[in-house]
């Protein structure tokens, strides 16, 4: 063995592994070969370096290299089967040689020391610690692992039974065994919870399946607490109260039967009645639309009559402006005749002139003996030709008086027969007004029939939805009838015990009255 000396005893845990790693692997070789039952030889090279890593980390690593050790260990030995037992005798064994070999290493100088020993001791029973919380985790992780799977299993089992349940089969239960007692305890809760469940459902289904076949005696049996208690009373007072009720409906029925046997008569008579309304109501139509037929005949040819005078009017009215423009074309005729005279005055005064000097012409043409013949003779034309100009004036003259009278004459006709057309279009107007208001009567009475023949369609209309309703009426009868025996065939068809009716159905009755039965 190798001297080795100090100048004093090792105080940290770097100096303590530094003198156990001089023998730790000749130390691991022997616990593992002791521990796989091998040959130092073949002890299996994996196994002593993670052995060697986890002594190392115990003293020189942190807290995460050494739980990392640690749960690589225990995942390791629980794998093959080992237990923390198993680790503890051999890190025991280790921990013997160790420190055997640590302190005959040290005691040839100044010692371990108190120091020295506390390190050693503490890193390997903290890596003893260590690795038994590994396996605390492991074994927890595998209790947490098992009821889970004892969870998912009671679960499964709550889920079958749940759907069942909910497809309406309570026969179906949670089935095997339990290790954890309170998933025993659920899976037992819940099946005696579905066993009341079954036996409350069947008692009530027997009661309902009695009742199904119209027996009203029929009642839930069994002995039950509860809510199954509340419906086992409930289920009882709803089958009597049922029996009560049909006994009720089974003589009200018959009272039903009569009335409407009664209404069916009344709905008959009221039928006929709205039949023969219908009929009269028929005629009173005819009636009305032969007079609205009239009356627009009427209406239309009062329109035309007024089409007529409105034509007559603007003829009236184009003769008037005619013969104004004839009264206007005589008027110039009359300023013509008035120049006219005026003109044959002038030519007489040029005529008498004429004439005075054809005279003054001739004494002068006598005077003047043969030299003045011709001019003699020239101033005798001139006269005679001035005696023809002032006859032609006085014929234009005579001819434009002739004129002027009869423009006057036919000026005063002209005159009448303006005042004759003008009082022509004030009758025509006065016409087309009384047209007009014949008109406007007649469609004022178009429209008062033309309602009446509304309200008489309205009034058909009503009359036979009467009758409808009539039919309607007799068809309810009949089917309320018809209603009620089978209601009665019904009802005999239930097992009644002798139930006494209501004092107010009995005096309803005795009086006749349905409505207040």
């Amino acid at each position: 063995m190798p001297r080795f000396t100090r100048s004093q005893p090792p105080q940290t845990a770097p100096e303590v592994f530094a003198i156990c790693a001089l023998d730790l692997d000749a130390h691991l070789t022997t616990v593992l070969s002791q521990a796989f039952d091998v040959p130092a030889a073949e002890v299996p090279r994996p196994v002593f370096d993670m052995a060697r890593a986890r002594i190392e980390a115990a003293f020189l690593g942190t807290p995460e290299e050494r739980i990392e050790h640690q749960d690589k260990l225990a995942r390791r030995m629980t794998d093959r089967g080992e237990s923390f037992e198993t680790y503890a005798d051999t890190h025991q064994f280790l921990q013997t040689l160790m420190l055997g070999t640590l302190l005959e290493r040290t005691q040839r100088f100044l010692g371990l020391g108190e120091t020295g020993a506390r390190i050693f001791l503490g890193a390997m029973n903290a890596d003893l610690m260590g690795v038994m919380r590994a396996f605390g985790r492991l074994d927890e992780a595998a209790r947490a692992a098992e009821r889970r799977a004892l969870q998912e299993r009671l679960r499964d089992g709550l889920g079958a039974v749940l759907r069942a349940a909910r497809a309406g089969d309570l026969s179906c239960r949670v089935e095997g065994r339990f290790d954890d007692p309170a998933l025993a305890a659920i899976g037992t809760d819940l099946n005696a919870l579905m066993d009341a469940l079954g036996a409350g459902l069947r008692a009530a289904m027997t009661a309902l399946r009695a009742l199904a076949q119209g027996r009203l005696d029929a009642r839930m049996e069994g002995g039950f607490e509860g809510d199954f208690a509340a419906l086992q009373t409930d289920l009882a007072t709803s089958i009597s109260a049922m029996a009560e009720t049909i006994s009720r409906i089974r003589d009200i029925s018959q009272q039903i039967a009569r009335a409407a046997d009664e209404l069916h008569l009344t709905a008959d008579a009221l039928e006929d009645r709205a039949g023969a309304e219908r009929d009269n109501l028929d005629v009173l139509t005819d009636g009305a639309g032969a007079m609205r037929d009239a009356l627009d005949a009427n209406r239309a040819a009062a329109e035309e009559a007024g089409e007529v005078l409105r034509l007559l009017g603007e003829e009236a009215q184009q003769a008037g402006a005619g013969i104004a423009a004839v009264a206007e074309g005589m008027g110039r005729i009359e300023e013509g005749s008035a120049s006219v005279r005026e003109l044959a005055d002038l030519i007489d005064a040029i005529a008498h002139q004429t004439h005075l000097l054809s005279l003054n012409a001739a004494v002068e043409a006598a005077r003047a003996g043969d030299a003045g013949r011709g001019f003699a003779i020239v101033a005798t034309e001139v006269r005679s030709l001035a005696t023809r100009v002032t006859k032609g004036a006085d014929d234009i003259r005579a001819h434009a008086e002739e004129n002027a009278e009869q423009v006057l004459r036919s000026r005063r006709m002209t005159d009448d027969t303006g005042a004759a057309l003008s009082k022509l279009r004030e009758r025509l107007v006065e016409i087309g007004h009384v047209v007009d208001g014949i008109t406007r009567s007649g469609e004022a009475q178009a429209d008062r029939f033309g309602v009446i023949e509304q309200t008489v369609e309205a009034m058909s209309d009503l009359v036979e939805r009467n009758v409808e309703a009539s039919r309607g009426g007799v068809a309810l009868a009949q089917g309320l009838a018809d209603a009620t025996r089978d209601l009665s065939d019904l009802v005999e068809s239930f097992e009644l015990a002798e139930v006494a009716p209501p004092a107010d159905a009995r005096e309803s009755e005795e009086k006749g009255d349905i409505w207040a039965a």
